[in-house]
């Protein structure tokens, strides 16, 4: 009496496996990023003068880029991502606007509040006593820095932190909007044309 072998069976086709996203291109996405919210901060050009404010402008994103991206690095919880990228923002305008009112330079202390305060009303007279395009003295420096700052937070986590690029382009939205409600035309060809590359740069990296 001979047995049949039947065939072997094949495999079930189980879910497709995700892989984790690497720590490099972690690092690369916040990147990409935080070169899209410059590109569209580009725009505060029509409504402050000159660009001495970039560079403090680059250094804040660049902080929170930085803060937010090690805080994946190291595994925090999703929640704390975005909490890492504000106390980073918070560091890198205390050490640029109130480092003698600070803890080492960088850690804000009651006086380092009490120079923000000097620097937002600092800057509300400007505004209010000056035509647009402003002169970029330090409180209107310091006001753009922490509205694009807190812009790029807001990138950062739908972006890379819930990996939802799309999304993201709601905040970028508002750095164009901002200039355009104070100052109609100010953007130009130019603003769109910049945040509409650093929107594509996002989406092309998710």
């Amino acid at each position: 009496m001979t047995a049949t072998l039947a065939p072997p069976r094949p495999p079930r086709a189980g879910p497709p496996i995700r892989t984790r996203r690497t720590g490099n291109s972690q690092w690369l996405f916040g990147a990409v990023s935080a070169a899209a919210v410059m590109l569209c901060a580009m725009s505060i050009h029509g409504v402050v003068e000159g660009s001495a404010w970039i560079w403090p402008l680059g250094m804040a994103v660049g902080a929170v880029a930085g803060g937010a991206a090690l805080a994946r690095w190291l595994r925090f919880p999703t929640a704390l991502v975005p909490a890492a990228g504000l106390a980073a923002l918070a560091m890198a305008l205390t050490l640029m606007f109130a480092a003698d009112e600070s803890f080492l330079g960088v850690i804000p202390t009651g006086g380092t509040l009490a120079r923000g305060g000097e620097l937002l009303a600092g800057a509300q007279t400007t505004v209010i006593t000056q035509v647009i395009p402003v002169v970029p003295d330090a409180g209107v420096v310091f006001i753009a820095c922490l509205a694009v700052g807190l812009v790029a937070v807001l990138v950062d986590t739908l972006a890379v932190t819930l990996r939802m690029p799309a999304a993201s382009g709601l905040g970028l939205f508002t750095l164009l909007l901002v200039p355009a409600v104070i100052k109609p035309q100010s953007v130009g060809v130019a603003g769109f044309t910049a945040a509409a590359a650093g929107y594509l740069l996002v989406l092309a990296a998710g």
